[in-house]
């Protein structure tokens, strides 16, 4: 049997009837008008040209039937009972879910329910599909927070969850007028905003600008007791009432909530008044100027519209707004489906189907008395709407429009599928998996249902990351597409993400309803980035962040003397993305933390003073300790041997000398509190190799024969090689090797008769030096030059004729040039006589 929440009965009892009385019309008229045609009231029969709203222009009608695809959903579709509300007036968990649920950016599922709770005055309450956990999140007070929560939460651009009451006080005698409210999701505050003072009675759900405001309706609020449109401002908590009922021709008793259209108007239903009585379909501004009831509605007397409009509208692709009537009396039919095309106080509405029909003139069980909740345009572009009676069972139906007003029954309530559970109330709102997700009010085991219908349809949102596994620092893409948020409501978008790297709340979080962004992670675990459109519906997706993986090395290490400081350099390089590690590295010698150095650009280097360190071998590594971007490393492969450096002494004696004699090089090896260095040492010369000699008790010599050397400068250095204890070392010497001294002997006939000449030989020697002179001889009588040569294992013989000068007595003298290792040198005189 079909149950509707009793308050909602009494007003609509009270009113209703009241307004309409002189205008209503006998059954037969009612027949008459039925006749007309045994299609009159099949959904769809009459397809009437959908046209755009004022903005856009008018459509053709193949044009829309083109465009709007074949209803697909016949059969197979069931129901998933997700949680039942218990029977006990003290339910903890609430009773009579009344409210369409919507999905948050957390990606849980959430509502209200109309009474039950800790204080039997209705309960906030989320589920998690992913988890499938229920939780009653907050139990409301009576008295201090009003009760009866009808109408659907809606998350605004703040974060917060919003939501309305319509009564307050004793749960057994209520008092009407309610209240608005805040919950927020993070940490489970409940914050009373704002009381209704008139009488308020907020049925309908609330819509948000994007801009700071709410906007809703009220039942019997405003300055007539008839109800009122309002907005409340959150960025300034700030209630405005934009415009008050008269009961009049302009509408009475307004349930339903309202659409910020695409043409930028408020537009919405009255449940009663008009110039039937039987409610009004009108436009306002935002600011509350430019109101006009554009319709009225005849319940079925003047057309097939019902009466009583009690829900919200949605605007399609096509620019117009849909909606539904609850009621209509007349045999069995039970309100209409009905299209608004919008064109301000200038607005027509089209009806396209009675809903409900059960006695003539057939059969018919799409189901009708749709209550409070607006029609869902899902994923695959059509519409769902929940009558709350009818079906084959007839516990309320799901049904599927387009927008011509042809149905698809998709699923019957009532059944042992669904635990019986009757009044699917607030609608349904498809769910990331392509469910729909809904509540009914009421069973026979039960005080209401929580349920999924597995219908598999496209996602409305769709929202997908570059990549499931990020690093911290390392940008990923997101990409995010929209395909049902036609009003400007519904267009209402936001971006957030766990980490708040992805818009967030207020304007820093308002996206467009398809894009790309870049995002870069800024730390470690799961994020999980939202999409939220509209205030009610949700895509999410989940990305798990790792820090960044490296490698530490030791890129340079040096080696000191004994006294000095010790420099060594390491890098941590990252294995992805381009920012370089930051944080400290450490290094760590025989397991314990020598000295600490900050990274920068990756790089750092530790200054390791070593007075007092003993000269050995030290075994170390470096360790990168790692951030909240980067993870620690070790330098594993590239150990620190930190050996202090000996002193070196290097003596050459002589260090001046003449070419071919010895020198003897020490070295003197030194250090402090380490054994005496033991090793080899050799000495070099850019061009020569001396040799090698052992380090005995820190002293190494060797005796260097210059006798191949020529004569010059050296620069000779001493290297030493180093041991387990003492690092290699080196000292430099200059050795000056200077040309021997050299003596020239000249001896030969003493006369030279004429027409004959003379033999004279010159012999030069390195008196006590090894080698022999080379070089030139030149023979001189006086200052004549008389003949030369060249020497040959020191030794020169040299003719001299007789020719060679006139007669009489002369010195002859031996001159010797030198060489590179030899001085010049001038023999003693000859006295010679020429005949």
């Amino acid at each position: 049997m079909k149950q509707v929440p009793v308050l909602m009965i009494a007003l609509l009892a009270a009113a209703l009837p009241l307004r309409a009385q002189s205008h209503a019309p006998s059954q037969d008229s009612v027949k008459a008008k039925l006749a007309q045609g045994a299609r009159a009231l099949v959904p769809g029969a009459n397809r009437q040209q959908s046209t755009s709203g004022a903005a856009s222009a008018v459509r053709t009608q193949a044009a829309a039937a083109s465009s709007q695809p074949t209803l697909q959903i016949s059969s197979g579709v069931g129901p998933l009972v997700l949680h039942t509300f218990d029977v006990p007036t003290s339910a903890t968990d609430g009773q009579g879910p009344d409210a369409p649920v919507i999905f948050a950016s957390d990606g849980r599922l959430y509502s209200t329910t109309t009474a039950g709770g800790k204080n039997g005055c209705g309960t906030i309450f989320s589920y998690d599909p992913a988890t499938q956990a229920y939780l009653t999140l907050y139990s409301l007070d009576c008295n201090k927070d009003g009760e009866l929560p009808l109408s659907g939460l809606i998350q605004a651009t703040d974060g917060y969850l919003y939501g309305t009451t319509i009564a307050s006080g004793p749960v057994a005698s209520p008092v009407f007028g309610g209240s608005i409210f805040r919950y927020n999701i993070a940490t489970g505050a409940f914050t009373t905003l704002y009381r209704f003072q008139h009488g308020g009675t907020p049925y309908g759900d609330l819509i948000d600008d994007g801009n700071g405001t709410l906007y809703g309706t009220t039942f019997a609020d405003g300055a007539h007791g008839d109800g009122s449109i309002w907005s409340w401002s959150y960025a300034t908590n700030k209630f405005n009432t934009l415009y008050s009922f008269t009961g009049e021709v302009d509408g009475a008793g307004a349930t339903g909530g309202l659409v910020l259209a695409s043409d930028g108007r408020l537009y919405g239903t009255a449940a009663y008044g008009g110039t039937l009585g039987w409610g009004t379909a009108f436009v306002i501004n935002t600011d509350g100027t430019g109101f006009k009831s554009f319709y009225s509605f005849t319940d079925f007397y003047l057309g097939l519209d019902g009466s009583a409009p009690s829900a919200d509208l949605v605007e399609a692709q096509d620019g117009n707004l849909y909606g539904t009537s609850c009621c209509g009396g007349a045999l069995g039919v039970q309100g209409a489906f009905f299209r608004i095309t919008p064109n301000g106080a200038d607005s027509t509405l089209t009806p396209l189907a009675a809903l409900g029909q059960s006695l003539y003139p057939t059969p018919f069980v799409e189901g009708g008395d749709v209550d409070l909740g607006r029609p869902m345009i899902a994923g695959d572009g059509y519409m769902y709407i929940t009558p709350s009676y009818g079906g084959s069972n007839p516990g309320g139906t799901t049904l599927q429009m387009d927008t011509f007003g042809d149905a698809n029954r998709i699923y019957s309530f009532e059944n042992p599928y669904d635990d019986f559970a009757v009044s699917p109330l607030g609608g349904v709102m498809e769910g990331q998996d392509g469910n729909l997700y809904g509540a009914t009010y009421t069973s026979p085991f039960a005080s209401g249902i929580l349920y999924a219908l597995n219908t598999g349809l496209p996602p409305a949102i769709s929202l997908t990351t570059s990549t499931t596994s990020a690093y911290v620092g390392v940008p990923l893409s997101i990409d995010w597409s929209v395909n049902n948020a036609f009003s400007n409501n519904a267009a209402v978008c936001m971006a957030r993400s766990t980490d708040g790297t992805f818009g967030g709340n207020g304007s820093a979080g308002l996206r467009s309803i398809a894009g790309e962004q870049n995002v870069t992670p800024v730390g470690s675990g799961d994020v999980t980035y939202s999409f939220t459109c509209g205030g009610v519906e949700s895509a999410t997706a989940k990305v798990h962040v790792s820090r960044v993986p490296t490698t530490t090395a030791v890129v340079t290490a040096s080696s000191v003397e004994q006294g000095q400081t010790a420099k060594i350099s390491a890098k941590v390089t990252a294995h992805v993305g381009t920012n370089a590690p930051n944080g400290s590295v450490s290094l760590v010698v025989n397991g314990q933390t020598l000295s600490k150095a900050a990274l920068s650009n990756g790089t750092a280097t530790f200054f390791i003073p070593t007075s007092g360190v003993a000269p050995g071998l030290y075994k170390g590594y470096v360790s990168y300790a790692g951030t909240n971007t980067f993870y620690g490393s070790t330098s594993t492969n590239d150990l620190v041997d930190l050996r202090v450096l000996p002193k070196a002494s290097f003596v050459a004696s002589p260090a001046t000398t003449i070419q071919g004699l010895d020198s003897t090089f020490t070295v003197h090896l030194t250090n402090t509190g380490a054994p005496a260095p033991t090793g080899t040492v050799t000495f070099k010369s850019p061009t020569i190799n001396f040799g090698s000699t052992t380090v005995t008790k820190g002293v190494a010599s060797l005796l260097a024969n210059f006798a191949t050397a020529p004569a010059g400068t050296y620069q000779i250095t001493a290297t030493y090689s180093g041991d387990n204890y003492n690092e290699p070392v080196s000292a430099t010497q200059t050795i000056q090797l200077n040309r021997a001294e050299t003596i020239a002997t000249l001896t030969g006939p003493a006369a030279i008769n004429a027409g004959s000449s003379g033999e004279y030989k010159v012999v030069v020697i390195r008196p006590n030096l090894p080698g022999t002179a080379t070089g030139k001889i030149t023979l001189a009588l006086g200052t004549a030059v008389v003949g030369s040569g060249t020497l040959s294992g020191g030794t020169a013989t040299i003719t001299v004729f007789s020719s060679a000068a006139k007669a009489g007595t002369y010195h002859l003298t031996a001159q010797y040039s030198g060489d590179q290792n030899d001085t010049s040198s001038l023999s003693l005189p000859l006295v010679v006589t020429i005949r």
